[in-house]
């Protein structure tokens, strides 16, 4: 049996002397990145995602990302503006470019694409090693994030030479 550092007591979550509050629905528990500092993947409790904060993960189209360690993987949750009928072009880019490494690589797959009430959520899983500490996760999850918006912006150059070469032939 694994011991945890980060200890699920009740509501709340506990590393060494500090509680952190739990949310229930889904259960998640916001903690500071340097308080992880140390804390392997396969520390964290079974039953709740953790929350980093501060993550620098730059977000393409300007939506927002949300990050969930778990103790087998991370979910990078992409979340558009609300009332959007339509996935923007640039979700849609960044979906194909989740498919593209899925397929390739096969370190991360697509867990979620819909909308819920006007929202757009695209969420992807990135399968990592219990042992990997934090936060050498965290700099995987944010080169990983860096890789899937250069091939979103690569996908999206290709999308708009077609668009303007297909207006310059009518």
């Amino acid at each position: 049996m694994i011991e945890r550092a980060v200890q699920l007591s009740g509501n709340e979550v506990r590393i060494g002397t500090q509680k952190f509050p739990v949310t229930d629905a889904p259960a998640l528990a916001v903690i500071p990145r340097e308080t992880l500092a140390g804390i392997s993947l396969a520390e964290l409790p079974d039953a709740i995602a953790i929350v980093p904060t501060p993550l620098n993960l730059h977000v393409v189209g300007g939506q927002r990302a949300e990050c969930h360690l778990y103790c087998t993987s991370a979910q990078i949750r992409i979340v558009s503006e609300p009332h959007v009928a339509e996935p923007s072009q640039s979700l849609l880019a960044l979906r194909q470019a989740v498919f593209e490494r899925q397929k390739s690589k096969g370190d991360l797959e697509l867990d979620l694409f819909e909308e819920i009430d006007g929202i757009w959520t695209l969420a992807y899983l990135v399968n990592m090693v219990e042992q990997v500490r934090i936060e050498e996760g965290l700099r995987q999850i944010e080169q990983l994030a860096e890789e899937l918006n250069r091939r979103h912006d690569e996908i999206l150059g290709k999308q708009s030479l077609h668009t303007t070469q297909a207006a310059g032939t009518s």
